[in-house]
């Protein structure tokens, strides 16, 4: 059994701090607590948690020099952190610092690269909402971070489970993490919108498995009309002369766009609006690798067939050029 860690208090929320400590590229002390919940895991086949029970409560201050107090998160919270938490306690499979309900094992802990542009997301309000959505008092699934390789999706960067007994995994691919830090927070968006979307059908279903049928997805149009248009479009009421698609892709690539640069942004203020938009649209093209000249993958989502040519071709130079003039997350 690993010991799982459940973190509060890890970050400063309120706004009004702003007033009263030293203005922006000011360097500061500031000493900040971590509580840590430290439970029991009970899994089955070293996967699935089934309970976890209570063991004890530590309390560490650290002092943390901080480069900058504004109200967005600075990268220092993340490394006082690891000092306070995982150093002195060990870097065991534990629950995450945004809410009681996210789940990491240790092969996710122990990766340096995506815990520090997970700590990160911390200071992006929009990527927290999502994560609240699975706050045991209000969600029937429980998220759970890992790393591998997916048999079926070797070459994804990452990949969302459908539920399985309540819970849903997101497994970020090892081999995908050559790539700069914003690219792998876009990864930690993109599938953080499937997992929201799993758990709004699994709610619905009221099962812990989502029974998927035509007549399920149609009993529920009226709770989620957009959701099962794009299912019945693409997935089981194909018109003559449509393709089979990934709905939740096609779904995300129409309404989604604008969410994943608002992470992106609030993760990095540094880039050109361009560059957030070629970047949040880079696993929304469709299936395969885009072809230079059209732009066009070889399944293309409507929505990115839908852009003109010149457009797809232009967002696809400023990623390619981003992702290989920025330093990757891990070599």
């Amino acid at each position: 059994m690993d010991i799982l860690a459940k973190t509060i208090n890890m970050f400063l929320t309120n706004s009004n701090l702003t007033n009263r400590i030293p203005p922006c590229n000011t360097p500061y002390y500031l000493p900040m607590q971590f509580t840590v919940d430290w439970y029991k895991e009970v899994s089955v086949d070293g996967r699935i948690l089934t309970s976890y029970t209570y063991e004890k409560t530590t309390t560490k201050t650290e002092l943390v020099l901080m480069s900058y107090p504004c109200d967005a998160l600075p990268s220092e919270v993340s490394h006082a952190y690891t000092k306070a938490v995982i150093n002195d306690h060990g870097a065991g499979g534990g629950i995450s610092n945004f809410t009681n309900t996210i789940l990491t094992d240790p092969s996710f802990a122990n990766n340096p690269c995506l815990t520090a542009v997970f700590n990160k997301l911390g200071g992006s309000p929009t990527f927290q909402n999502y994560l609240k959505k699975f706050d045991s008092d209000f969600s029937v699934a429980d998220l759970k971070l890992s790393v591998g390789v997916d048999a079926s999706h070797p070459n994804v960067s990452a990949v969302t489970y459908q539920p399985d007994n309540g819970l849903i995994e997101i497994r970020f691919n090892p081999g995908k993490l050559n790539t700069p830090p914003l690219n792998i927070a876009k990864n930690f968006a993109h599938e953080i919108l499937h997992a929201e979307m799993f758990e709004k059908l699994l709610k619905l279903s009221g099962k812990k498995e989502i029974p998927w049928s035509p007549e399920f997805i149609e009993s529920i149009r009226n709770d989620e009309p957009k959701i099962v248009e794009y299912y019945t479009m693409y997935w089981y009421d194909i018109p003559i002369g449509g393709s089979i698609s990934d709905p939740q892709h096609e779904y995300m690539a129409q309404l989604s766009i604008n969410t994943i640069v608002s992470v992106l942004k609030e993760y990095d203020n540094t880039q050109s609006e361009d560059v957030y938009i070629a970047i949040a649209w880079w696993g929304l093209m469709g299936a395969g690798e885009p072809n230079l000249l059209t732009g066009l993958p070889p399944q293309p989502t409507v929505a990115w067939t839908n852009l003109p040519q010149t457009e797809r071709v232009r967002l696809i130079n400023i990623y390619n050029n981003f992702k290989n003039t920025n330093a990757p997350c891990q070599q």
